[in-house]
């Protein structure tokens, strides 16, 4: 895991949509499936690897460029 002390970005304003999701137990990290409708909005694609920011407030998965481009 990269750790960066300079975050791409930030969220900002209120959220698009809001899902309460159950977090899946993975080994030993834990997993949830990204809403469809968070798929269509922000472009994801299935197979994509995308860099995952960890903040004292939560997670962020930017939506620019794909895996630090």
């Amino acid at each position: 895991m990269r750790q960066s002390s300079d975050p791409t970005t930030t969220p900002v304003g209120d959220p698009q949509c809001v899902e309460t999701m159950t977090l899946q137990h993975r080994g030993g990290s834990v997993a949830v499936t990204i809403p469809s409708v968070a798929v269509k909005l922000l472009g994801y694609e299935p197979g994509e690897q995308r860099d995952v920011e960890v903040h004292e407030g939560g997670i962020w998965i930017p939506q620019g460029d794909q895996h630090g481009e």
